[in-house]
């Protein structure tokens, strides 16, 4: 049976399926897209718990990273799944017409800012527990760039790769 022709399925799962193509010229009303778009997004544990599962492999590997060489991948997961519920909220917002890349920009930096702050501080501290001073500039360096969302600017300027052990 095509996925169409399901007994449950509704015009207003075209418009959530295929946000592009509905619309004024498909058969998927107008009113089930708006309807669908109105629908606050609400939070959703079993995504939190995959966002969670996803960053497990990447602080394995960075604590062992000898045990855990894959564990890297865990942000790309994470990403695609983080990728996913901000798309949902676009897709919502756009529908709606309150889109604004000033309010996006600003509900990110908001979420992500103070939580950066408070990791980077604690690195810090720590660097300057257990580093030598010429590791400790190296990482000011760096943290610096971290503040200002450009720390794989820094890592492409300076010629570096990613996983190189002098970043």
């Amino acid at each position: 049976m095509p996925p169409n022709d399901h007994p449950r399925h509704t015009a207003r799962d075209d418009a959530l399926l295929h946000p592009i193509t509905a619309g004024p010229t498909s058969d998927v009303p107008m009113k089930d897209i708006e309807d669908a778009a109105s629908h606050p997004i609400k939070y959703r544990a079993d995504i939190d718990g995959l966002r969670t599962l996803a960053v497990v492999p990447v602080i394995l590997f960075h604590a062992y990273p000898e045990i855990f060489p894959s564990g890297f991948i865990g942000v790309d997961v994470f990403f695609v799944i983080s990728g996913y519920l901000i798309s949902s909220i676009l897709f919502k917002e756009c529908t709606k017409g309150t889109f604004t890349y000033g309010s996006f920009y600003s509900r990110r930096i908001r979420r992500i800012y103070p939580t950066l702050l408070l990791v980077l501080s604690l690195t810090f501290w720590l660097g300057c527990l257990y580093m030598l001073s010429a590791k400790l500039q190296a990482l000011a360096t760096t943290m610096l760039a971290g503040t200002m969302f450009s720390a794989n600017l820094q890592v492409m300027l300076l010629d570096r790769g990613y996983f190189d052990d002098d970043i």
